[in-house]
């Protein structure tokens, strides 16, 4: 059976004579070895299974990286010296009976453990495959793929739900639950609702499939190089003007000096405007630091500003505009369709859908008084006359009204949409 058949197909060819293979060879090379069970130290996920002799052991535990004995090659083999996707040891444990390992590992480049790879990546597990009964044989299935959904915790929590369950996909748990299941979605099955700048580090390490962060704490992260944008979602706290990340301070002024203290929610992003002064990280609350304790500047996200003018600051420098976005390790055809979903959903907001009736008479009149997004449907009435319906904007649709009736429309109706197309 060839390695394409093996790794991927759906057939049971289990090999029960690997070891007994080895240990015949074993009287050659002499080496003794334990299986070893590898597994995730964060998910618990079980990732591999190798084996390892009294040497490897030895060298995981002070070198702080999971080794194995390869058994093809009869050799040391350091996970990942080649691939990149090297495993920290976080913890070695040994079985009742001494003769089995357990390595509690984090993958230290977010890679997978296995040598497969799926939609370009490797497999972040050798176990991809379950045994199923079909009839009268047993054939290999796909383990279900990862489907989860991060959602940054906090002001914008709300409103990802919100879109999230217009789009169709309703999020269902309590406000304790931190991985709440999503019904109505064959894209994600469930979500995990995190710190936003925790999201990019989780994408990397493969505990989440996608997430909605703004972009200040993707590019905050610094690993933008590693994660893909699907959509740009111009939703917000409040209304759809993206939230942006400023510098603030008690006057206009700006200095750049030694002695200069800020206090910045994004340390690494306050570089772009501070070489010289002393970055202060804080946890929110950056106005209470400038107006109250003697710092010099603060940077934090505003949508409105309220805040600062609140407490008598003054907005000094804009750093980045930051919107919503949906943001993956790698894009695939579902979850950039998904991307377009939700965009086409928020777009939807904006408009609404305008049915009327006229005469025939009236109808050149009233195509003039539409705006359209692409052009009006229009729809002969069996008695006469004919149907319109066009997309319109919201706030135009009271002025439309009015304009309609006086042209002699009737019947006018006016529906909510729950997508447009971007």
């Amino acid at each position: 059976m060839s390695n394409y058949k093996l790794e991927e197909g759906g057939l049971l060819r289990f090999d029960f004579e690997k070891l007994e293979k080895y240990f015949r060879k074993k009287e050659r090379t002499g080496s003794k070895i334990v299986p070893v069970v590898v597994q995730d130290a964060d998910s618990k996920e079980v990732l591999l299974l190798a084996y390892a002799n009294e040497a490897v052991l030895r060298y995981s535990l002070e070198n702080k990286l999971a080794a194995f004995w390869s058994t093809s090659r009869d050799e040391i083999w350091v996970k990942g010296l080649i691939s990149g996707n090297r495993l920290e040891l976080v913890e070695a444990r040994v079985n009742c009976e001494q003769n089995s390992l357990l390595y509690l590992v984090r993958p230290i480049n977010g890679g997978g453990a296995c040598h497969t790879q799926e939609n370009g990546q490797f497999r972040k597990s050798c176990f991809y495959r379950r045994i199923v009964k079909n009839g009268k044989i047993f054939t290999l299935e796909r383990s279900k793929i990862m489907k989860t959904l991060g959602i940054s915790k906090g002001t914008m929590e709300e409103p990802t739900i919100t879109l999230l369950g217009k789009a169709g996909a309703r999020v269902v748990g309590n406000g304790r639950n931190f991985n709440p299941r999503i019904e109505s979605s064959d894209i994600f099955e469930d979500a995990l609702i995190l710190r936003p700048q925790y999201i990019p580090e989780a994408l990397v390490n493969g505990n989440i499939s996608a997430g909605i962060l703004g972009r200040d704490w993707l590019e905050e992260s610094g690993l933008g190089d590693k994660i893909s944008i699907l959509a740009e979602l111009p939703f917000a706290k409040k209304g759809n003007v993206p939230a942006r990340v400023v510098v603030f301070g008690k006057t206009q002024e700006l200095w750049d000096k030694e002695g200069t203290k800020v206090a910045s929610e994004y340390p690494n992003l306050a570089r772009r405007i501070f070489r010289k002064a002393a970055i202060v990280p804080c946890d929110g609350g950056a106005e209470a630091l400038v107006r109250y304790l003697g710092y010099d500047y603060g940077i934090c996200v505003v949508e409105t500003g309220n805040s600062l003018r609140d407490n008598g600051l003054v907005e000094v420098r804009e750093i980045m505009v930051s919107p919503m976005l949906l943001v993956a390790p790698k894009p695939t055809p579902e979850l950039e369709l998904f991307g377009r979903l939700l965009a086409g959903t928020l777009k939807a907001e904006e408009y609404c859908l305008l049915k009327l009736n006229v005469s025939r008479e009236q109808l050149n009149g009233t195509l003039k008084v539409l705006p359209a997004l692409d052009s009006p449907t229009i729809n002969s009435l069996s008695q006469g006359g004919f149907s319109v319906e066009t997309v319109v904007r919201k706030k135009e649709a009271g002025n439309l009204i009015i304009a309609l009736k006086k042209n002699g429309a009737t019947g006018i109706l006016v529906q909510e949409l729950t997508f447009l197309e971007s």
